[in-house]
Parts: C-alpha cells; sequence; structure tokens
C-alpha cells in the first residue's frame, strides 16, 4: 500500500499494532481524556471521547480543561437480548453512566456521559454477561441487523440466526481488546502481538461496513441503506437461497459532490453454504480496493458506483472460482409495524413500545426506565431492540397483558391501553 497518500487515520492503524496503541497507558494515567491517535483507535473498542460543549467556551476562558466524557457503544446481533442482560446493563448504567441507556439505529445500546474512570468496569462487566463492544464502532464490520420482531417461525429463526453468525465472523482477532479490557493483562506498546487479521489486515476497512438481513415481506430493518443488504428469500418457510445487494448507504456531504446517498445494488443470489464466503469476499474487496486517501468517500458505495455490479460479481466470482446466479426475483418491499400488541405464532404474544429517539430514560413526563425494569423484572420476557429505536417485548403470556398495560400507563410510557 502507497503510505504517501493515505490519510492520517490510515497511518494511526498502520501504527497500532492491531488496534492497541497507547491505549492501555493512557487508561492507566491521571488524565480525564485520551490523546487524538488513542481516540481513533478507541472507536474500535466501541467507545467515543466527547466533550461537554456547553461549557467547553467558558472552561477555555479561565484556562481550564474542556469537561470530557466518553460514549460506549455495546454489539448485540439482531438487537436479542434476555432479561437478564436488561437487568444488568440497566444496572451499570445506573453506577457508571448518567443513568440512561440508548437505543440505537443498529439495533444496540450506547451508554452516555461516562467518565474515563468508569469506562473499564463498563467494558469490562458487559463482557460478563456475554455481550461486547468490539465492533461496535470503527472501520470494520458493525453489529448485523434484521427484523426484531420475535416471531417462532423457521424464516425469522433462520434470520436470527443469520444475524448471531455472521456478527461472530467478523469480530476482529487481535488480542488487544481483551488484553486491555477484559483480562486485565499487561500490554506494554512495544509489544507485538502474534495475531494478524486474516479478513482485515493491517489497516482494517477504509470506513464503517454495515450488514443488515431481512426478508422481502418485511423490510422493517431498511436493509438497502447497508454496504451489505441481504434478502432471504423463501416460499411457505422454503428457502430457495440469499439475494445479494452492496453498496447502500445516505450519509453524504454538502457541497461535496463526490459525496452521495445510494440504495445498494442487487449483485447475486447464493446458497447458504455460500453466504459466509460471499460476504468476506466482498469485505475483502473493500479492504483492497476501497479508498483510503479520502474518508468521506471512502464507504463501499463509491466502489459499487464506480466500478459496476457485472465487476463486482465477476471479481466475487474469480476469487471464490465459482460461478453465481443473477438476483432472484422478488416483489416490492414491504415494511410491517411491529408496535403494540401482536400473536408471534407459538401462542404468546409479542409487544412493541415506541421510545422516543431510543431514550431510556426517567423524565418529568415519563418514567420509560422505571417502568421498563418493573416490566422486564416482573414478567420476564425477551427483548428485541429495533433499528428505529424501539424496544420489543416477547414471549408474553395472554393473562399477563392487561396487566403490562396497566404499568406502562402507570409509568406514562404509553398514554392510551394498548389492547
Amino acid at each position: 500500500m502507497n503510505n504517501i497518500n493515505l490519510s492520517k487515520v490510515e497511518k494511526i492503524k498502520e501504527d497500532s499494532d492491531y488496534l492497541a496503541g497507547k491505549i492501555g497507558e493512557q487508561l492507566k494515567n491521571s488524565s480525564l481524556f485520551f490523546e487524538e491517535d488513542e481516540v481513533q483507535l478507541l472507536k474500535f473498542h466501541g467507545t467515543y471521547q466527547q466533550f461537554n460543549r456547553d461549557t467547553a467556551t467558558e472552561l477555555k476562558k479561565k484556562g481550564l480543561a474542556k469537561e470530557y466524557y466518553f460514549m460506549i457503544r455495546t454489539k448485540i446481533p439482531g438487537g436479542v437480548l434476555s432479561a437478564k442482560q436488561y437487568i444488568e446493563l440497566d444496572d451499570l448504567s445506573n453506577e457508571f453512566s448518567n443513568k440512561t441507556l440508548r437505543i440505537t439505529t443498529r439495533q444496540t445500546f450506547q451508554f452516555h456521559g461516562v467518565i474515563k474512570g468508569n469506562l473499564k468496569k463498563i467494558i469490562n462487566n458487559v463482557s460478563k454477561i456475554l455481550l461486547s463492544t468490539y465492533g461496535a464502532c470503527g472501520d470494520l464490520v458493525r453489529n448485523v441487523t434484521t427484523i426484531a420482531a420475535p416471531i417462532q417461525d423457521k424464516v425469522h429463526s433462520q434470520l436470527r440466526h443469520d444475524a448471531l453468525r455472521i456478527s461472530s465472523y467478523f469480530i476482529p482477532k487481535s488480542n488487544s481488546y481483551g488484553q486491555i479490557w477484559i483480562n486485565n493483562e499487561k500490554y506494554e506498546y512495544k509489544q507485538k502481538q502474534n495475531v494478524k487479521e486474516p479478513i482485515y489486515g493491517k489497516y482494517y476497512l477504509p470506513r464503517k461496513f454495515k450488514i443488515g438481513i431481512t426478508i422481502p415481506e418485511d423490510n422493517s430493518v431498511d436493509v438497502l441503506t447497508n454496504d451489505i443488504a441481504i434478502l432471504l428469500i423463501f416460499e411457505k418457510e422454503c428457502f430457495y437461497g440469499y439475494n445479494i445487494a452492496i453498496g447502500g448507504g445516505f450519509g453524504m456531504t454538502h457541497n461535496k459532490p463526490e459525496t452521495f446517498p445510494y440504495l445498494a445494488k442487487p449483485v447475486l443470489s447464493c446458497e447458504s453454504s455460500d453466504l459466509i464466503h460471499v460476504l468476506e469476499t466482498i469485505v475483502k474487496i473493500q479492504r483492497d480496493f476501497g479508498d483510503r486517501t479520502n474518508r468521506k468517500h471512502a464507504r463501499l458505495k463509491y466502489l459499487v458506483a464506480e466500478k459496476g455490479t457485472i465487476w463486482f460479481k465477476k471479481l466475487i466470482e474469480k476469487k471464490l472460482n465459482k460461478s453465481f446466479k443473477e438476483p432472484l426475483k422478488i416483489n416490492n418491499l414491504k415494511i410491517k409495524d411491529h408496535l403494540d400488541w401482536h400473536p408471534q405464532g407459538d401462542g404468546k404474544w409479542y409487544l412493541g413500545i415506541f421510545i422516543s429517539s431510543g431514550r431510556i430514560e426517567d423524565n418529568k413526563s415519563q418514567k420509560i426506565k422505571t417502568g421498563l425494569r418493573e416490566i422486564i423484572k416482573t414478567f420476564n420476557p425477551s427483548i428485541t431492540l429495533s433499528t428505529d429505536q424501539n424496544i420489543i417485548l416477547g414471549n408474553i403470556n395472554e393473562k399477563d397483558k392487561r396487566s403490562i398495560d396497566q404499568l406502562l400507563k402507570k409509568y406514562s410510557i404509553i398514554k392510551n391501553k394498548i389492547s
């Protein structure tokens, strides 16, 4: 790779020893913030360094440092949690952050207002409940999204299974995350790791990379906005394969005509046995051909727009030494509303609860955080976070619906009875 024209972030990744940098050293010092190189690397570990903009100017006038704090993002494939995991995340937010949880458009939770001294306490404890923050941010495959509705049938079970196996497959192999946050091992900056990155390489990806999977009958995940959009094609629970579309993304920079929103374009169809191989090949193509000189022009969509899907399909086939069919014919994508009560297919019910901007908090008008905690502790439902930043409680008995409605009204989470 030509280092002369690399963007600043690319050089930081190159010198990081596979995402370690000096995070371990700076985590232990008395400073309230990290240096710029480590700020970039922290994103891969699931956290962003921020500061209080409201007080920054006044503090600067007084010759004082900014008020630094951190956002931590979890990685929850398909947004699926147990009731126990939810309660433990809620506990962590109360103890170590600003006492709120934020549902994201990638079906994950974020902690906000975390001070530097509490970073490791949250990240370490998240790992203890079998979740992670590794890869929730940064230039790699982010949280994999799918339909949030906990419908109990073969199709939806397959989607949840696929989201989990895809997410697990693309976790970085570097052990710097484990050494710094989990195992309490001393990490010396000049100690070189033996672990390499077979998928991402030394530079990881040029930019963030998003994968979503759904069915044409329910595009509630807005799948075509992902770098890779996967559509499971079926009829009467008989699976015919997966349509793969590439290059989605709505981000753009004003007054920069080289940036633009783009819907993912169909490229091929494949069987389940080839799915992971195809996805890995697409990720590697973006790794090798994506723009590393201009981060505003570094998403997969720009490569797709410039090279075309025919070029992509031929290169995928060449690398895998296998031919693939054209995308299977599908009807127009439909969007389903999963708010309110719905049967989940096994005699039980699920409930979609609207959460404004995904903020689970207590305020003067609503006690969302307290109310959800009581409902979840009392009824032990399944939990799924949705891409529209709402929460779905599943596995609920018919006899409990009225009691849950009453609690939702009691805490003003809803104004009127749902069922």
